[in-house]
């Protein structure tokens, strides 16, 4: 069986590329190494989904692509022109979002304001995910390409990256309180050996309820209280450990956990009034815990271009489009019919802007080494010059020239351009350097279901996503990857973690030699 890249199953395209999709290629590229080098802890599976549903999107456009350049019509032009710029918005949104996990980032993080704000960018970091992968399938430039079953799965795949992840902060609370009694005030101790017991059961819960209100105050709380043992354990301030570490703090955040357990029990009260009043004490334990410091004459020629034109000039190209679609359209409705030299000047300007444009993208093909190439003055002026061309044609036929749609199409090019850039510099920083063979077997009802498959991975990566990648296509996906279990032949009975690296799990080895772990399913 042939070995298997997991960031090469991401990142393949099926169809020819296009200049036009560089920019999504190249980010597709970047989330799938840095998912498969760094295992992200937190949203393993709503990422791997949504790479993997960018790189049909980016398959699909370049199709369309082809088919535009041999259609009569515009259909195909049409469709694939809106789906670049959302696209590339999403996966830019995807991007930002830190590959390190909250723990890794924040060890040794000694100011407990640091743990408060990492909860609120997890809560920030999941909704963009979250947002992200429902649009990929159901925003109106997507949707039409969206099969039935497509949704099926998308909230199980929010829903075990949460679950994994408050496994993840349970095992790294215990874990850091471990030895450290002496640390900690009596009935602070006391009350945190509580909080732990609660948070177990409550996680135990969350296996087999389809709740999700409490999982952001959950996550919250997880982290705050992991940072309250880091900083009671490892502070010098002898004044921020005895608060912390006090029965009067840890009591309230045990009380909090028990408000939780019972709100995930509530089936009667409206979720809005829960909410509420989780909104209200959750402010109240902040206060506590932070010591009281809360802080658009051949028109149709143009159509060509697009598809070869990269950032920062795509979107400054589709609005020239579009003014001279206004222009024909607008000089059609006039009776009498001005005369077509205004129009004819505006269309030969901005073709010469657009080819311009293509012929500085297709020199610069492969620079990704010095993507600045692929800014001149000459296109520039290019540019300017057709967009004089087009608003003094405007003026002549008398229609009113919105300026400022070229005037946002510039400045989003430019960010676009910018953020393209940061990316493909990280891209090299984030390449993985050493790989492994890790052969999957399928035992009990896996079996049933799952093939296995030998996959090579970065030493860095997790089991987590293997583990996305068994049971993605399954209609029981839901229940597979909260049922199932990695082991290995020599530890039956041992369940391997999913979210530390491989090497850490497994042991480093040599790229040749290939490693067993069993998938199991009871």
């Amino acid at each position: 069986m042939a070995t298997l890249s997991l960031h090469e199953q991401l990142c393949a395209l099926k169809e020819p590329r296009f200049y036009a999709t560089d920019m999504i290629k190249d980010l597709i590229d970047y989330l799938s190494i840095t998912l498969a080098s760094s295992g992200s802890r937190r949203n393993t599976h709503t990422l791997c989904t949504a790479v993997s549903r960018s790189r049909d999107l980016c398959d699909k456009i370049n199709s369309l692509i082809s088919a535009s350049s041999n259609e009569d019509g515009w259909a195909s032009f049409d469709t694939y022109t809106v789906m670049i710029n959302p696209l590339e918005k999403y996966l830019l949104e995807l991007s930002e979002i830190s590959e390190t996990s909250c723990i890794a980032s924040l060890s040794g993080g000694l100011l407990i304001s640091e743990w408060i704000e990492a909860g609120v960018l997890w809560s920030k970091n999941r909704k963009t995910t979250t947002e992200a992968l429902t649009c990929l399938f159901e925003a109106e430039y997507f949707k039409s390409f969206t099969v039935k079953g497509d949704l099926d799965n998308l909230s199980s795949f929010r829903r075990h990256d949460d679950i994994a992840f408050l496994d993840e902060l349970l095992l790294q609370c215990s874990a850091r309180s471990k030895g450290w009694e002496t640390r900690f005030s009596p009935g602070g101790w006391s009350h945190l050996q509580a909080t732990f017991r609660k948070l177990d059961d409550i996680w135990s819960k969350l296996l087999t309820s389809n709740e999700s209100d409490i999982i952001e105050h959950l996550a919250a709380l997880n982290l705050a209280l992991v940072g309250i043992v880091e900083v009671t354990v490892k502070t010098s301030d002898k004044e921020t450990q005895a608060r912390l570490g006090s029965s009067e703090v840890l009591s309230k955040v045990s009380a909090f956990s028990t408000l939780l357990e019972t709100h995930l029990d509530d089936k009667s009260t409206s979720r809005w009034v829960l909410q509420g009043q989780r909104e209200v004490q959750w402010t109240m334990l902040i206060d506590t815990i932070q010591g009281g410091n809360i802080t658009s004459l051949n028109f149709h020629e143009l159509k060509k271009f697009p598809a070869k034109i990269r950032p920062p000039y795509y979107l400054q190209c589709l609005a020239l489009i579009e003014y001279c679609r206004i222009l024909i359209t607008e000089r059609a409705k006039k009776i009498p019919q001005p005369a077509a030299e205004p129009l004819g000047r505006a269309i030969v300007s901005v073709k010469t802007a657009l080819q311009a444009a293509a012929k500085l993208s297709e020199a610069a093909a492969g620079l990704k080494t010095n993507v600045d190439a692929l800014k001149t003055y000459e296109v520039d002026n290019a540019v300017k010059s057709a967009v004089k061309a087009v608003c003094d044609s405007f003026k002549e036929y008398q229609i009113p020239f919105a300026y400022e749609t070229i005037e946002q199409a510039k400045v989003l090019d430019e960010s676009r351009f910018n953020d393209w850039k940061t990316r493909l510099q990280q891209l090299q920083v984030n390449a993985p350097s050493s790989f492994i063979e890790i052969v999957v077997k399928v035992s009990g009802k896996a079996s049933q279901s799952l093939k296995g498959q030998t996959y090579k991975v970065p030493q860095t990566s997790s089991l987590n996503m293997i583990l996305w990648n068994e049971c993605r296509s399954s209609q029981q996906y839901g229940e597979l990857v909260r049922k199932a279990r990695f082991e290995t032949p020599e530890q039956r009975g041992t369940p391997l973690s999913l979210s530390r690296s491989i090497s850490e799990v497994l042991g480093s080895a040599p790229t040749t030699k290939a490693r067993v772990v069993c998938l199991i399913l009871d």
